[in-house]
């Protein structure tokens, strides 16, 4: 082995072991908070993966389908019961390629969010993140999270009403 050689490879080594001395020491409370983060974010993703995404396409073409049949019973005389009954479901018809959309979207920012806090964590536990960056980063990814939450919820919601829809149908051809 040359002189040159060896001296990089003594420099390499030697600038390996600066570096290392000076990472920051991983705060446990910030450990904590990002893998509790991550923790709420696999579980929704897990949540939202057990949902049935097609039910909305096809309530959506049902809803194509069906459209003129639905318009032309309004235009009847129907009773107070019939009439909220027809509507909600319409309703909930109409928007259901909108509430496809928007569960696909959820899905996605809750995988892009959960990767986000993955590496957020291991950036804290390598120490390549201090306190202070750390922490404004946690603060930034609560906000998300908390946010996404909201959507998580909303989209959970919308599968229910779509579910309701769903197994209430026959009420409706019969009404």
């Amino acid at each position: 082995m040359s002189n040159g050689i060896l001296t990089t490879a003594l420099i390499a080594l030697a600038w390996g072991g600066l570096t290392e001395g000076c990472r920051t020491a991983p705060d446990p409370a910030q450990l904590n908070e990002v893998q509790g983060m991550i923790t709420t974010m696999e579980a929704a993703q897990l949540t939202l993966n057990e949902l049935d995404a097609d039910r909305f396409d096809r309530l959506d073409q049902l809803h194509t389908e069906q459209r003129d049949a639905f318009l032309q019973r309004f235009e009847d005389t129907l009773d107070r019961e019939g009439a909220k009954l027809l509507g909600d479901h319409y309703l909930v018809l109409r928007d259901a390629a909108s509430m496809a959309e928007a569960h696909r979207r959820v899905r996605q920012e809750v995988a892009g969010t959960v990767d986000r806090l993955r590496n957020l964590h291991t950036d804290l536990k390598v120490g390549a993140l201090g306190p202070k960056e750390g922490g404004t980063m946690i603060a930034s990814e609560r906000e998300q999270v908390e946010a996404l939450e909201v959507n998580v919820h909303r989209t959970i919601s919308n599968y229910r009403t779509a579910q309701h829809i769903w197994d209430g149908l026959q009420e409706v051809d019969s009404a």
